[in-house]
């Protein structure tokens, strides 16, 4: 269930998850997070496709300090969108590709704030003592999900995405909670979560119940990220002794490694149609932008610069709307594994 302005009642599938969230053991965890996504993308195949990869924002300090970047998918028309001496980081593109959310500490702490997709238009989203983090659009554009520590903990929330008002507090474990990635049909929330004692990859439904543990590994699983087919989550996990790109079914199960580099590779990101992946590696020395295929080949570099440059965000835009310099890396030249 959706947050909504209303309180539609349970649907079958949420009804049929709260019966198998009883069931004690990892079987019944597993089947209560399989149905949980399969009601998450009922009637959703093939609803992306109405939308081609558009520019890439991301995090750089190219500029002296963290401003927000957009360029396109080869790693050409750089711009600096934000352009402030605060700090302005985690962009995240809204539906409609026309707006960027990101977090910025220009007015005391860590705020949201919202802007146009040229950098126009600021306005403060959040406003609270604490700090702000990691804003997530929902897929129909109404609400953002960010994390936040202003009960004293790091927990999930959401706002209405337009006026910052009717915040709603979606996680109450100890631990810090973080790093929100909404399903495509935007019932449900997977994110990452130390309740544990380590970081693992969990699951909600969009109202906070049903929080289900995905990755149930000791090592460290980070930074999740849902596919645009709503079958995959894409994550960075240390199993392996150093930071890699993992992909994983939306039951947690068929774990996958798509990096395998001494490096720190992290922060990946969907393209819209879901064949290729953006992320944040140091493996030529400093962080750089690179995309790869959805099966990790055809890794391309797509930024050069002695500052870091991170967290990338890809835009989604209407086909019609389509600019080829704009719609894949396919003619970027790879840069080996």
């Amino acid at each position: 269930m959706r947050p909504s302005r209303g309180r539609p009642g349970p649907n079958r599938s949420q009804r049929r998850i709260s019966r198998l969230h009883r069931v004690r053991g990892k079987r019944g965890l597993a089947a209560a997070a399989a149905l949980l996504v399969a009601g998450a993308l009922a009637g959703f195949a093939g609803a992306w496709g109405r939308h081609a990869p558009g520019l890439l924002a991301f995090t750089s300090t190219r500029s002296g300090n963290a401003d927000v970047w957009v360029m396109d998918a080869c790693g050409g028309g750089l711009r600096n969108v934000t352009a402030h001496p605060a700090a302005d980081r985690r962009p995240a593109w809204s539906p409609d590709g026309r707006r960027i959310a990101f977090q910025s500490d220009r007015d005391g702490n860590v705020e949201l704030y919202v802007m146009d997709a040229d950098g126009s238009n600021v306005r403060r989203l959040t406003n609270d003592a604490a700090d702000d983090f990691n804003p997530a659009w929902s897929p129909d554009g109404r609400w953002i999900a960010w994390n936040s520590n202003r009960t004293g903990d790091y927990e999930i929330y959401v706002t209405d995405a337009a006026t910052g008002a009717d915040v709603r507090r979606l996680t109450f474990a100890a631990g810090v909670d973080s790093v929100p990635s909404w399903s495509p049909r935007g019932r449900a929330i997977v994110f990452e979560s130390g309740r544990d004692g380590n970081a693992e990859i969990y699951v909600m439904l969009a109202d906070g119940r049903y929080q289900t543990n995905l990755s149930r590994h000791p090592a460290g699983d980070f930074n999740p990220a849902w596919s645009p087919d709503g079958f995959r989550i894409a994550f960075t996990s240390d199993r392996d002794g150093d930071n890699d790109l993992y992909v994983m079914r939306v039951d947690g199960r068929r774990v996958r490694a798509l990096t395998a580099n001494e490096a720190d590779d992290r922060n990946a990101a969907w393209s819209p149609d879901g064949k290729r992946l953006a992320f944040a590696t140091n493996r030529d020395g400093n962080f750089e932008i690179y995309a790869m295929r959805a099966d990790g080949r055809a890794i391309a570099r797509l930024t050069d610069d002695p500052a870091a440059d991170t967290i990338p965000a890809w835009q989604r835009l209407p086909r019609r709307g389509r600019n080829p310099a704009h719609s894949s890396h396919a003619a970027c030249r790879p840069q080996g594994g």
